[in-house]
C-alpha cells in the first residue's frame, strides 16, 4: 500500500512540474507595417523585439519622426525641413501615430509646409493600438545607420544642435 501511494505522489509530482521548461521557446515572427505616404509610395517597417527596422533597398542612413498631426508638432517640423535641407545624405521619414484622411494630411502639409513625406499606416487599427502600447511619447525620433540597423532614438524635448551632431557623427563613422 505505501507503494502504491509513493507511485501516485511521484506521479502527482511529475505531472505538476513545470512543463514550460520542457517546451522549446516560441519565437516572436516581426510586425511588417506598410505605410503609405501623399504619392502613394510605399514604405515598409519591421518591428522586431520592439524595434523598428527599415526595410528598404537603399542603404542609406534614416532619421524617422513619428508625430501626430496637432499643432505641437510644428516646430519639430521645421525643424526636420531645417535638418533636412543640411544633410543630403540622411533619408528622412515621418510616421503617422494613427491613420489620418488624406484631406487632414492636406490641410496638414498647406498650413506647416514638410519637406519630406508623412507617412500614413495603411493597417489603420493594428498600428495605431500596437504604437499606444510601446508608451511613447509624441513625437518620437529613430536614427538608423546606413545598414538599417537602430543607433539611437529620442524623447522628450529634441535639441536641433544634438540631432545634427549625431547625424554628421553617423556620417563621418559610415565615410570610414
Amino acid at each position: 500500500m505505501r507503494f502504491l501511494a509513493c507511485v501516485v505522489v511521484l506521479l502527482v509530482l511529475l505531472g505538476c512540474s513545470d512543463s514550460k521548461s520542457q517546451e522549446k521557446p516560441k519565437e516572436s515572427t516581426p510586425s511588417i507595417w506598410h505605410f503609405l505616404d501623399q504619392n502613394h509610395q510605399e514604405l515598409q517597417l519591421k518591428s522586431v523585439n520592439g524595434v523598428l527596422e527599415v526595410l528598404d533597398k537603399t542603404p542609406m542612413p534614416t532619421l524617422i519622426m513619428v508625430l501626430d498631426l496637432s499643432p505641437k508638432n510644428a516646430t519639430y517640423v521645421a525643424l526636420f525641413n531645417h535638418l533636412q535641407a543640411e544633410f543630403k545624405s540622411v533619408r528622412f521619414l515621418a510616421l503617422l501615430d494613427k491613420a489620418y484622411s488624406q484631406e487632414q494630411l492636406d490641410t496638414y502639409a498647406k498650413a506647416h509646409k514638410p519637406h519630406f513625406m508623412l507617412f500614413n499606416p495603411m493597417d489603420k487599427a493594428r498600428f495605431a493600438v500596437a504604437f499606444k502600447s510601446t508608451s511613447w511619447s509624441l513625437p518620437y525620433f529613430l536614427l538608423y545607420n546606413q545598414q538599417g540597423q537602430l543607433v539611437q532614438n529620442y524623447r522628450g524635448v529634441i535639441l536641433e544642435e544634438m540631432l545634427a551632431k549625431d547625424l554628421q557623427d553617423l556620417i563621418d563613422a559610415e565615410k570610414k
